[in-house]
């Protein structure tokens, strides 16, 4: 008999352990899936910019539609999952499912260059059919995959779940796991998959994913008991009494609703720490899931256990978290500090290290530090309202489904308030203390609507949230608008002018010229600096109008892409031949800059044959009829996010379509700008990839200026002369240091296949691999002016008659040399090599506007 007992106790054993693997690996397919659905989003996002362009109006539609898909989802969902009486299996059949549809979807987004010429004119800016088509593109693309994301979970809850006094900790458990997938598929596909693989292969590895998942539900269901349909008992009470389904799932859509209003307002402010890079975004939205996953946790661990006080425990929620919004203002009013705090310099680390990791450490640690306290109460709001609103197990899946649907809903519309209505109206504080006084109001709300909070032992609720609440409104009301100046700003000198828009947070700030230069001023997108009226700057800038236009043979229409300052634009404007200008800026706002950096830039806005249009460039390109004689883009820098689009081959091969026979593409190339070597280097490979002839040229130490043409690029003299000798010509190339036409060829570097040298090793960019976005594995350290003319060409070959004065063009060429070699010198340090060349610049060339400017100490 003893010997029966133990073998009993062995048996049961084994099951419970089983048991236990079985559960195990049920979780773990959630959190898998959880990280192949992010993979997918950042993914699709990524393929539908190129159709709809990347201005805020495109990037909230296809958000918008991909929520409302995981909404329609979880509704679905819910009520699917109790009709079915597997609801495991059905998970598995609906992984799979996911994995064709995602295939699907994924193959016709990358199909969109083919399409071009259908959807073009509906797809462009400048098209009465843009808002709708965009609104219905997005809608047929993303809502069909983000609905089967949103059945999940509704199904995988009616598994789990068996017992209805269990749902906040089982769903507590689940909801944890899925949302820890996403922020590690966040960080996977951010930081290292589509940098590896692309994005095509990111997007495969997701759907092996599915697959497995798919196949493994399927597998663990063969033992699943089937269940009978849902069907609550008449009589069954909800916890917290008679009537508070209704306010639960209404708390809980108004806290989504808030709740990614708040995401939205910090991932705004939080952009101003760091550079705008995919890495940044990437780490902002893994801190702010790991949040959620935390509070999750707390929930099931902390908060689910106490029964009796769930339903005030969740209403009080609301009051901590219009607390916890008021912190995360008072950290980011200090996150200058925060920022040195957590600066990898201060443990000692190897230089190489620090220069590495530098921005993204201390960006990160004030990320953290701001997020996870108000994420983490947010993250025990859903499971902790899952359970009050299930009144019986039997139908968890559709009370689930419903309250999921509710409040992903409730997001879409605060991400969309928020970003284009409160922001811009309000500003970042403005916006964060309104959304501080929603969380109260919903607090105020939930008391209000529910009777049992208001009578019997939990009739003190409004007493213990009250001064919550107080304390969070105080606290902003104390502290101010002036709280967030430093990190908005983070620019020293004269604030000309300050406007947050549901874009970006823009500053122009007025500085002081050092040693006898001319004060400059300066334009800020997000704390980064974009475009400036220093003189290496015009130089370079007016040079993208310059030698396009200069180069084509009779150019009669002209297209700028990214506005910044206007100096491009405005360098256009002096050619009389041009009838008509196209400047195209994803802002509305910095052509309403535009009077303030006059007269840099000629007062552009107020001339008849500029069009203004606010619209990103490549979108606009896609959608044109136009065809343009000229063009010339000068993006942000190209390591930012989503600036790639604007480097790629794809883009270049569109470019090429809207150019005119004859012809000229100008494109900036910032050679040390961007700390990573290969990033110029794939920027003229790609170009190198779509033209049949690029010329290469340095406008002045570091910025070089690439030119793409369907013919060899040939230069006369004569003519080019004649063309700069045009009044208005003449004076803006004269501000620049610019006098004779030996100066501008003495600028030119290379072209075709002499610029291979410079660019072995170097891969080419594309929509699939947009390497350029994706350095970390990149050396550090910019292509020298050393390196670049190492690769020059005699300028012999290209001339169409020789030069008007060769000793001139000699001497130009050695003072473009000591100024490269200047700034050389100057970034390694080597202050004696900058010093000698800055005197060899002096001596060739005393009455240069730009040496001067050099010797008087500018940069």
């Amino acid at each position: 008999m003893f010997l029966a007992a133990a073998g009993s106790l062995r048996s049961v054993a084994a099951a419970c352990a089983g048991l236990r693997s079985r559960s195990a690996l049920i979780h773990g397919l959630f959190f898998a899936s959880g990280a192949a659905s992010l993979t997918l989003q950042v993914v699709w996002f990524k393929q539908i910019q190129f159709v709809l362009g990347s201005s805020t109006f495109a990037i909230s539609v296809t958000v918008a539609a991909f929520f409302l898909g995981l909404s329609a989802g979880g509704f679905l969902g819910g009520r699917l999952s109790d009709r079915t009486p597997f609801p495991l299996a059905t998970y598995g059949t609906l992984e799979l499912a996911l994995a064709a549809v995602s295939l699907g979807v994924t193959l016709l987004l990358r199909q969109w260059m083919p399409m071009l010429e259908i959807i073009g004119p509906l797809a462009g800016p400048e098209s009465a059919f843009g808002a709708p088509f965009a609104v219905i593109a997005s809608l047929a693309v993303l809502l069909p995959p983000a609905t089967l994301m949103g059945a999940t979970l509704p199904l995988l809850a009616k598994h789990v779940v068996n017992q209805r006094d269990e749902t906040a900790k089982r769903l507590g458990i689940l909801y944890a796991l899925n949302t820890l997938g996403a922020a590690t598929g966040c960080a996977l596909v951010g930081f290292v998959l589509i940098g590896a693989i692309g994005v095509l292969g990111s997007s495969l590895v997701a759907l092996v994913a599915y697959v497995v998942i798919g196949v493994v539900a399927r597998v663990l269901a063969r033992g699943e008991t089937a269940r009978p349909p849902a069907v609550a008992p008449p009589d069954a009470v909800p916890v917290g009494g008679a009537g508070s389904i209704n306010p639960v799932i209404f708390i809980c859509a108004a806290s989504g609703f808030v709740s990614i209003g708040y995401e939205v307002v910090w991932f705004r402010v939080l952009r101003n720490f760091t550079n705008h890079t995919v890495y940044a975004f990437s780490g902002m939205l893994a801190v702010y899931l790991l949040g959620l996953v935390v509070g999750a946790l707390v929930c099931a661990r902390w908060v689910a256990p106490r029964k009796e006080t769930l339903l005030r425990d969740f209403v009080l929620l609301q009051a901590a978290i219009a607390l916890g919004g008021t912190l995360s203002a008072v950290l980011l009013g200090f996150g200058p500090v925060l920022e040195h705090l957590f600066n990898p310099a201060r443990l000692g680390l190897p230089e190489v290290i620090v220069r590495t990791i530098d921005a993204a450490a201390g960006f990160l640690g004030v990320a953290f530090v701001v997020l996870i306290v108000p994420t983490t109460l947010i993250g025990i709001g859903f499971p902790l309202a899952s359970e009050l609103a299930t009144e019986h197990a039997a139908v968890v899946g559709r009370r689930v489904g419903r309250l999921y649907a509710w409040n992903t809903l409730a997001g879409v519309l605060g991400s969309l308030a928020t970003g284009f209505l409160f922001l811009p109206l309000l500003g970042s504080f403005g916006t964060l203390s309104l959304l501080v006084a929603l969380s109260v109001a919903v607090f105020a709300g939930g008391v209000a609507m529910i009777p049992s909070l208001r009578t019997g032992k939990f009739a003190a609720t409004w007493r213990t949230g009250a001064p919550l609440c107080l304390a969070a409104l105080g606290i902003l009301f104390v502290t101010g608008p002036e709280i967030f100046k430093p990190v908005l700003v983070r620019s020293e000198g004269e604030v000309l002018a300050f406007k947050e828009t549901r874009d970006a947070t823009y500053v122009v700030v007025k500085h002081k010229g050092e040693n006898g230069n001319e004060d400059y001023k300066q334009l800020i997108v997000n704390s980064e600096s974009y475009a400036n009226t220093l003189l290496p700057g015009r130089r370079y800038m007016a040079l993208l109008a310059h030698l396009p236009t200069l180069l084509a043979p009779d150019p009669k229409n002209a297209l700028v892409i990214c506005i910044g300052t206007g100096t491009t634009v405005g360098s256009l404007t002096t050619y009389d031949s041009l009838e008509t200008i196209v400047g195209v800026d994803l802002s509305r706002e910095v052509f309403g800059f535009a009077p303030l950096f006059v007269p840099s830039n000629h007062s552009f806005h107020e001339n008849p044959r500029v069009r203004q249009v606010p619209a990103d460039g490549r979108h606009f390109l896609l959608g044109t009829a136009e065809r343009f004689d000229v063009m010339t883009f000068e993006p942000p820098p190209p390591g930012d996010a989503g600036v790639v689009n604007l480097y790629s081959e794809e883009f270049y091969e569109l470019a090429r379509r809207r150019m005119k026979p004859g012809g000229t593409v100008a494109q900036w190339i910032p050679m040390t700008q961007n700390g990573r070597r290969a990033i110029p280097l794939m920027s003229l490979r790609a170009m190198l990839e779509q033209f049949p002839h690029v010329s290469f040229w340095m406008g002045n130490g570091r910025e070089g200026i690439a030119i793409g043409t369907e013919t060899p690029v040939r230069l006369d003299p004569v003519l080019l002369a004649a063309r700069m000798s045009e009044p208005r010509v003449k004076a803006d190339l004269h501000a620049i240091g610019i006098e004779t036409v030996e100066d501008l060829l003495a600028m030119f570097v290379a072209a075709d296949a002499a610029i291979e040298p410079l660019l072995e090793g170097a891969e080419t960019i594309t929509d699939d691999r947009p390497r350029i976005e994706y350095f970390n594995a990149y050396a550090l350290g910019g292509v020298s002016y050393a390196e670049t003319i190492a690769i020059r060409q005699p300028l012999d070959a290209y001339l169409t008659s020789p030069l008007p004065d060769a000793a001139r063009f000699q001497a130009a060429v050695q003072l473009a040399d000591a100024i490269g070699l200047e700034f050389d010198a100057t970034l390694s340090g080597n202050k004696e090599e900058a010093a000698r060349q800055l005197e060899r610049a002096q001596a060739l060339a005393p009455g240069s506007l730009y040496v001067q400017f050099l010797a008087r100490g500018g940069q």
